[in-house]
């Protein structure tokens, strides 16, 4: 995703991707906040005004499928899913059932 911001460089996304915290951990008051990307030095002053109107430190919207198959069975089920968890009750924004198809034809 970070590849597709106009205005970054290649080396600036590796950067900011490997000093993502992963799963929760090290996070730290300085991750709720784009302005780390400028005082780490990842991106010059240049750079984060071009970028920082683009990005954000977080989401709280997911979005994904669902795969489902019986064992012994060709026919799979898939769900597409945009989920909203901003609120303590997560929402489910978007629910649609993809039609079945054999798990050859999905590459399974």
């Amino acid at each position: 995703m970070l590849a597709t911001i106009p205005g970054i460089s290649d080396s600036a996304a590796r950067s900011i991707r490997s000093l993502q915290p992963r799963g929760g951990a090290g996070l730290t008051a300085e991750n709720g906040s784009v302005a780390w990307l400028l005082t780490r030095g990842v991106l010059t002053t240049g750079e984060f005004r071009a970028i920082a109107p683009l990005i954000t430190t977080g989401g709280d919207v997911f979005s994904g499928f669902a795969v489902g198959q019986i064992i012994g069975q060709r026919p799979i089920s898939v769900i597409r899913f945009v989920l909203d968890a901003s609120r303590a009750t997560p929402q489910v924004l978007q629910f649609e059932d993809l039609p079945v198809m054999s798990s050859t034809a999905a590459g399974l």
